[in-house]
């Protein structure tokens, strides 16, 4: 960012930069690494002019979007199972074509019984917490 001071009846010649545009290809992929289509995308800017741009991945997973704003982007999808990603990408300058893979969580299910350490009295109201180890 530059600051001028143009004083009273002068003129300042000053030089700047628009930002340019460019476009951000996002491919989607399962936890096992096969596409996920379906997948709703979105784009978000993370500064001036904080673009915002949504999609939903095509067959093979993927989602092109046109006319973004230079600069940084958080991105993210969620599948049609509610399994989310994120990632982060960004368009470097004007007419870049970048590409950005989000990989979806694995999800699974888990069955069992909580009981006390007697082996038989279940666990009424008890927690349980899941560890990725």
């Amino acid at each position: 960012m530059v600051k001028v001071s143009v004083p009273a009846g002068q003129d300042v010649p000053v030089a700047i930069r628009l930002l340019g545009r460019g476009a951000m290809e996002v491919r989607t992929f399962n936890s096992d690494g096969s596409p996920a289509p379906g997948a709703k995308v979105d784009v978000k800017g993370t500064g001036f002019p904080n673009d915002l741009a949504s999609g939903v991945a095509d067959w093979n997973g993927e989602v092109t979007f046109y006319n973004l704003t230079e600069g940084n982007y958080a991105v993210s999808a969620v599948d049609t199972y509610n399994r989310g990603g994120r990632a982060q990408g960004n368009i470097p300058l004007d007419g870049a074509f970048v590409t950005v893979d989000v990989k979806l969580a694995a999800s699974g299910t888990v069955t069992g019984k909580f009981l006390k350490p007697d082996g038989l009295t279940a666990v009424s109201g008890g927690q349980i917490k899941l560890l990725d180890t």
